[in-house]
């Protein structure tokens, strides 16, 4: 994708939720805390005595445990000891992943206006700190739901290959993680800045999904034509053209002349171009395209100052072709609002 960059960075506020990622996987739900103890202490090494010693059951009890993780393919028995099988080492790597990286507690930030989960920041900001910023736009109760957004892919690009025995698990067991957030209700903001658009953006066509439109200025620049004698007789041009239409002998040579010349500038004026300067990128263009966006998509005015140079502007004309008869004006015309959608996610 082509960016443009901006004539500088805007600073956009978003709320965020601070959270905890938790963890569980679809394969261990079977395990049972006891099911789980048994399972662990084969997969360390231990044998039955040593349970025995430390639960204090009878060894009926364990062996009945044991038999069912024998009849899951996770134990295989030789000379009387239980091992783990290649199933069995690649689910206690899988527990292992899981128990450890809930120890850890892995922190992370909820966009609530668009439910991006991000990376932490090293400073958030209160909502008297910020403008402009953006509504909180998610619905706290779903935050309560397995897998919101994209933490599970968050979760996998960020988190999981962290834990050494991320790499020893298949593609399916990996995608068993499910991912749960344990969230601060408090809204902080997070700062970002638009400082580039997609080059597309800038264009009709574009129709990807956006949730966010800012508004930025547009200046007209025109080219206007001027003559001496256009300007000493403009106030009886009108009278001049009437009276060429009642009886042309009655104009003289000079009025025909300047008939003529009025004619040949509205011509030569039809034919030049009009540019426009774009605050939000500093360029020039022929033409821009405005959006009537409509529905759940929250619009943010940037307010700016900048105009453009006078000496890039004298440079857009130079291969302009303009009558010599004519003095020419460059004319900035009044700004207006243009709507440019964007996608929130590229920026937080």
């Amino acid at each position: 994708m082509d960016y443009i960059q901006t004539v500088e960075k805007f600073p956009v506020f978003f709320p965020v939720f601070e959270a905890t990622m938790r963890i569980t996987s679809e394969r261990l739900v079977d395990f049972e805390p006891f099911t789980r103890f048994v399972f662990q202490m084969i997969g360390n090494g231990e044998q039955l005595a040593a349970i025995e010693q430390i639960t204090e059951l009878k060894q009926h009890v364990i062996l009945e445990e044991i038999h069912r993780l024998q009849g899951w393919s996770f134990f295989e028995e030789r000379d009387g000891n239980y091992y783990l099988t290649a199933l069995g080492q690649r689910y206690l790597k899988l527990m292992a992943i899981v128990d450890e990286l809930n120890e850890e507690a892995p922190k992370v930030l909820v966009n609530a206006f668009n439910g991006k989960i991000m990376k932490t920041r090293p400073r958030l900001f209160k909502a008297n700190e910020c403008m402009p910023k953006l509504k909180v736009n998610v619905v706290k109760e779903l935050l309560q739901n397995k897998n919101f957004s994209n933490s599970q892919s968050f979760f996998m690009e960020h988190i999981c290959f962290t834990h050494p025995y991320s790499h020893d698990l298949l593609k399916e067991e990996l995608e068993s993680i499910q991912v749960w957030l344990d969230c601060d209700p408090r809204t902080q903001y997070y700062r970002a800045f638009i400082k580039e658009i997609p080059a597309e953006t800038l264009e009709k066509g574009f129709a990807e999904p956006f949730d966010l439109a800012i508004q930025t200025g547009v200046v007209p620049i025109m080219i206007e034509l001027h003559h001496s004698l256009l300007e000493e007789y403009r106030h009886v041009l009108p009278t001049l053209k009437q009276l060429k239409q009642f009886d042309p002998s009655l104009l003289s040579a000079k009025a025909e002349e300047i008939i003529q010349l009025q004619k040949r500038q509205a011509e030569a004026k039809a034919k030049l171009p009009t540019f426009y300067y774009e605050q939000l990128t500093g360029k020039f263009v022929l033409s821009y395209a405005d959006y009537d966006v409509r529905g759940p998509v929250y619009k943010l005015k940037l307010e700016q100052t900048n105009r453009p140079d006078q000496l890039a502007i004298q440079q857009l004309f130079e291969h302009v072709d303009i009558p010599y008869e004519f003095d020419i004006e460059l004319k900035l015309g009044d700004i207006v609002m243009r709507t440019t959608p964007l996608s929130s996610w590229l920026l937080a």
